[in-house]
């Protein structure tokens, strides 16, 4: 296992995509298989004596981040859980185009409010700070997912590798 940005090995505690070798598949060997998660190496060794690095954090997988102005990376499935005390939404997806804004489609009923929507931003913003800008479109409905039938309750369409490339502009 090997954590690169760019195809190079980051440092320990810098965020990078997790690649893995297995040679142990003599049909098909991976070299260097892209996972598609993100991670950072622990700078301590295992306290079992081996010698290769040790995985400090696991962030999730590339497709499911999302990403705040200041380059650091939330996974998605926090996202998912807020409004659930809000009875008026019956379904949101957010959609991050661009590291300085967060879309959130809503589907809504009568009783959804002004004072609801302020709500809806207030929560984004706790999770995704307060530089971000929370945009709200009531939409009538969201497309479900054509392989799984399910609503992807996140999308993002930022290039994983500039988000990283504004984290370390940033330090």
């Amino acid at each position: 296992m090997e954590i690169v940005k760019d195809g190079q090995r980051v440092e320990p505690g810098q965020l990078g995509e997790i690649v893995i070798t297995d040679l142990r598949n003599y049909g098909m060997p991976f070299i260097r298989s892209r996972t598609g998660d993100m991670g950072t190496y622990s700078q301590h060794l295992c306290e079992c004596g081996s010698p290769f690095p040790l995985l400090k954090e696991l962030v999730g997988r590339s497709s499911n981040l999302v990403y705040r102005p200041d380059g650091s990376v939330v996974p998605g499935l926090m996202l998912t859980d807020l409004f659930m005390d809000l009875p008026s939404i019956r379904f949101a997806q957010f959609v991050q185009e661009n590291v300085k804004q967060l879309d959130v489609l809503l589907v809504v009923t009568e009783a959804f409010s002004e004072q609801v929507q302020t709500e809806v931003v207030r929560q984004a913003r706790e999770i995704m700070g307060n530089e971000i800008e929370v945009r709200i479109k009531l939409v009538d409905d969201i497309s479900r997912n054509p392989r799984s039938g399910k609503i992807e309750e996140f999308i993002c369409k930022v290039d994983p590798r500039k988000a990283l490339d504004s984290l370390e502009t940033e330090a």
